[in-house]
């Protein structure tokens, strides 16, 4: 079986090539693979998809340092395998596809190793047990695919059941001497070796499958501890890098200074050398005001301290004590005296607040010129409306006194006429009652003439009132524009009088 290598294709040409030393990138080699992912140092370290010569083959998964660690390879043909790795090769817990077989277990340096399942995707073949170098070696558990060897499988388990004597009964022997002759010695070999390893599989089993399961929790744990290895490194890496650039900094400052100080011993004459003796005796006088500053902020600190303790004591002295302890009784009476006078000042104060208060608040109260202009025009506004509103409510009362009267005259001749109608019958009876009637109807034709007349003469009243009440009300439309021009013609001299009293103020 050709084993999976991908990198081979990374760490074999890439120190035959030079590969630029990045974080993450791709890089494609000349023989049509390529590799697509992290890099340190040259080298795969992270996660990363690396293909085969011409494309053929597929890894995708964890490096380190140019190995495999844990991840997918896919073969042209479609095979597959999802596992860990070592060295390059598969190594550890790992689940292979091949064509119909499928196997899931351990792998020893690229070989199937210890213990792993191998079974078909089409039928019931399989084999549960250990390996050795990529073969079935040891105990385990095999299935078969054909229908006369699952026969022969059960009876070998009634082999292995049988009684203590280790005695075949007679009904196994029947059935297996009515199988085919050619089966009889292979099914003999393997009942043999089944009973004899049916325990030691089992135990096997399960330790190894107890096995099995510790060992992915330590990969997981280590799989946890080799990520934070490498964030860790990661952040030291970064230190480093910071710590050489400070120091690389350093050195250039240090090799400058080497230099200025090359330069000024070179240029160094009498004058200057003179020069740097005074420099030499101005810091030791700078030395030395040093020292006196420092041994004078020790004894101020030293009296400030002593100050700090002195105080305390007298805050404790005046917590302890009472007002009557520092001043004497003159003392006391003249601040009694000064205290009563204070408050009196203090009432009088707030009593012409309070005062200076209401007469503010009255003369808020009391309105502008603007706002009495304002209050006019609105009162002339309220009068028009009421006066309108009077019109109308008068138009309206007129009306309804019209109809009112209207509807009494209308019932007085519609009750006269009911009469006429009801009295025409019998008065038309007898020549005396028709005369009686007909005097009747003299006389009411008679008593609407005068009413109608009455009615004549008021009207011709109340004309001649209205007239006289419409020249009345001219005048007063006449003194009203007039109010209206003197009070427009006063709002301006007021204006000016405000504008020329301005001037004298400014």
């Amino acid at each position: 079986m050709q084993q999976p290598n991908p990198r081979n294709s990374i760490t074999s040409r890439s120190s035959s090539e030079s590969v630029p030393q990045v974080q993450g990138g791709r890089y494609d080699f000349e023989d049509g693979g390529s590799y697509i992912g992290c890099w340190d140092e040259g080298r795969a370290h992270g996660y990363g998809v690396c293909s085969g010569p011409r494309a053929q083959g597929e890894y995708a998964g964890s490096w380190h340092q140019g190995f495999e660690v844990c991840g997918v390879y896919r073969w042209p043909n479609g095979a597959a395998y999802a596992g860990q790795w070592d060295g390059g090769k598969r190594h550890g817990l790992g689940v292979e596809s091949r064509g119909q077989w499928l196997y899931r277990g351990e792998w020893t340096h690229g070989l199937k190793g210890r213990y792993g399942v191998r079974q078909s995707t089409k039928n019931k073949s399989c084999y549960e047990g250990t390996w050795t170098n990529g073969l079935q070696d040891g105990s385990g558990i095999e299935t078969y695919a054909d229908g006369d060897e699952n026969e022969m499988a059960r009876l070998m388990d009634n082999m292995s059941t049988s009684n203590e004597t280790g005695r075949v009964s007679s009904q196994v022997v029947g059935k297996i001497f009515s199988l085919q002759s050619d089966k009889i010695q292979e099914a003999a070999a393997l009942a043999l070796d089944k009973q004899q390893s049916i325990d030691v599989t089992a135990t096997v089993a399960r330790q190894h499958k107890k096995h099995v399961t510790q060992l992915e929790e330590k990969i997981s744990s280590l799989n946890q501890q080799i990520e934070e290895g490498i964030a860790a490194g990661e952040a030291k890496r970064q230190e480093y890098k910071s710590a050489k650039l400070d120091l690389s900094q350093l050195k250039s400052e240090i090799d400058q200074s080497v230099e200025q100080l090359e330069e000024l011993t070179a240029q160094e004459t009498p004058e200057t050398r003179k020069t740097i003796e005074q420099l030499n005796e101005l810091v030791v006088k700078y030395e030395a005001c040093k020292a006196r500053e420092n041994a004078f902020k020790a004894k101020c600190k030293n009296e400030l301290a002593s100050l700090n303790a002195n105080l305390k004591e007298w805050e404790e002295k005046v917590s302890n004590a009472s007002i009557d302890d520092f001043i004497d009784a003159d003392t006391l009476a003249t601040l009694k005296i000064i205290e009563e006078k204070a408050t009196r000042a203090v009432q009088l104060q707030a009593k012409r607040n309070r005062e200076i208060a209401n007469l503010q608040r009255k003369v808020d109260e009391v309105p502008s010129r603007a706002e009495l202009n304002q209050y006019q025009r609105r009162f002339a506004e309220l009068n028009t409306q009421i006066q309108n509103k009077h019109r109308e409510t008068k138009h309206y009362f007129n009306l309804y006194n019209t109809l009112d009267n209207t509807k009494i005259f209308m019932d007085k001749e519609l009750a006269l006429l009911n009469s006429i109608h009801d009295t025409f019958q019998s008065a038309m009876n007898s020549p005396a009652n028709k005369k009686e009637f007909l005097n009747q109807l003299d006389a009411i034709v008679d008593g609407v003439c005068n009413s109608k007349d009455n009615i004549l003469s008021r009207q011709n009243t109340e004309k001649k009132r209205r007239d006289g009440l419409n020249v009345s009300y001219l005048d007063l439309i006449d003194k009203q524009r007039l109010y209206y021009k003197t009070v427009k013609d006063f709002q301006d001299e007021c204006k000016k009088n405000e504008v020329l009293l301005q001037q004298v103020k400014g």
